[in-house]
């Protein structure tokens, strides 16, 4: 027989169920991204960069860059393509409730957004990486806005998005990349819309949620999950913010190093204040945490501040460039601020029901 030496561990420790010794992450200081936020923006990543499209209105032209793993630096892109012909056209492609997702292979989907006084917007894109190129793909079943979100599904290869807003109509739908086609899916049960901070992220056969602020008056953190396979959803545990709510720059992100886990940011306040929290989801134990803080203060522009790739998550501002908007470190690049967490391999203890998480230690950092 092995040795159980290990259970020398107080036994009344280990009874606490569901007790995790992760202690916050380390966030390391990146390059700061080329400009800072806008009222279109949004972040993804692939296994080689974190691509960041930002457009701060619709008299201003796009911004489309991505950071460099390899050299830890960012470069500028050209719009090719579509885009370059809605340019062509004087119409400015990106607005509020832009959204990015990554397929895992060639492409990165994007949600073009709208604002609220755009009646019928749904303008759907795809980058094609290989050719460096903007596709226009088939619309979006209903009207978009700054409750936008989009997720893909490893497990089936489809495309899940949030369209609309508390002004628009709110859908649920899956898009088919083989067929060009969008299929109306059920809507949450007791979500009325989405609206800023909306975010979706998939889990093998799961997609998980936030509603965002559909009431700008009253904080809300609703969290609900589809099964993809039953097309059913669920509520789950709010996300625990009754003073703040999810608002702007509401991102949620999973990282295959920690399957267990949903990271989320809670975005800014529902008071326009802006926000730190930075919180982990147990999937087993459908529960939320605070995880510390984020380096810096996001809100008032909405699009996803989360990014995966090769074992880190990456976390931009994208903020404005106002003094109170200033992160932990004290950078000058308000509003720019670049920074990553490079996960540990998670370690678990299973006795039973009870589960002990080991990660990455705490703290904050410069690179």
């Amino acid at each position: 027989m092995k040795s159980l030496r290990w259970l020398a561990i107080p036994l009344a420790f280990l009874l606490v169920a569901g007790l995790s010794l992760a202690t916050p992450p380390r966030w390391e200081v990146l390059a700061p991204s080329p400009e800072a936020g806008g009222f279109g923006q949004a972040i993804a990543g692939t296994d080689t960069h974190i691509y960041l499209i930002k457009q701060l209105n619709v008299n201003s032209a796009p911004v489309f860059a991505r950071y460099v793993l390899e050299v830890g630096a960012w470069e500028l892109l050209p719009l090719r393509g579509d885009v370059e012909a809605y340019l062509t056209a004087g119409e400015m492609p990106f607005r509020n409730g832009t959204a990015l997702a990554w397929d895992g292979g060639d492409f990165i989907y994007a949600l073009a957004g709208a604002r609220y006084g755009d009646p019928n917007r749904r303008l759907f894109l795809r980058y094609n990486l290989d050719q460096e190129r903007w596709e226009r793909r088939a619309d979006t079943p209903g009207p978009q806005g700054a409750g936008n979100a989009l997720t893909v599904s490893r497990f089936d290869g489809k495309v899940y998005a949030f369209t609309g807003s508390s002004k628009h109509a709110a859908l649920f739908s899956r898009y088919d990349p083989a067929t060009d086609e969008w299929q109306p899916l059920p809507y949450p049960p007791d979500w009325r819309c989405t609206d800023d901070g909306a975010s979706i992220v998939a889990v093998n056969h799961y997609l998980y949620a936030l509603q965002g602020e559909c009431d700008e008056n009253r904080p809300d953190g609703k969290f609900a999950r589809f099964n993809t396979q039953s097309m059913t959803w669920e509520s789950l545990a709010d996300l625990p913010v009754a003073d703040c709510g999810v608002g702007d720059g509401g991102s949620l992100i999973w990282a295959p190093e920690t399957p267990g886990y949903i990271y989320a940011s809670d975005g800014g306040c529902v008071n326009e204040e802006p926000g730190w929290g930075f919180w982990r989801y147990s999937i087993t134990r459908e529960s939320w945490e605070s995880f510390g803080q984020l380096p810096c203060p996001i809100g008032h522009y909405n699009g996803a501040r989360f990014a995966y790739s090769q074992g880190a998550i990456y976390f931009w501002q994208g903020t404005p460039t106002s003094a109170r908007w200033q992160c932990v470190d004290g950078s000058q690049d308000r509003g720019r601020g670049f920074y990553q967490w490079k996960i540990t391999k998670s370690h678990t203890i299973s006795l039973g029901c009870l589960r002990i998480g080991l990660n990455s230690k705490g703290g904050f950092q410069h690179a």
